[in-house]
């Protein structure tokens, strides 16, 4: 979308600073992965509307702890 816009993806949610930055970063980091073949993972059901105690229990629940021990 933003591409179509020819504008960073934090300006089409009217974002700001430093949440701004991680927006985009997220954004292109999603885009370089599809653009290497890779299929988005969205949310697992059975974490959705699920509320967390703290960040590490929700990385837990999305496999997300597993996941960036494989990346390094």
């Amino acid at each position: 979308m933003a591409n179509v816009y020819n504008c960073r993806p934090s300006t089409l949610l009217e974002l700001s600073g430093y949440e701004a930055y991680c927006f985009d970063e997220a954004c292109a980091y999603i885009r370089m992965k599809m653009q290497d073949g890779e299929e988005p993972q969205f949310i697992k059901e059975n974490v959705k509307n699920k509320h967390f105690k703290s960040a590490s229990e929700m990385y837990n629940a999305l496999g997300v702890i597993n996941g960036a021990k494989e990346m390094r």
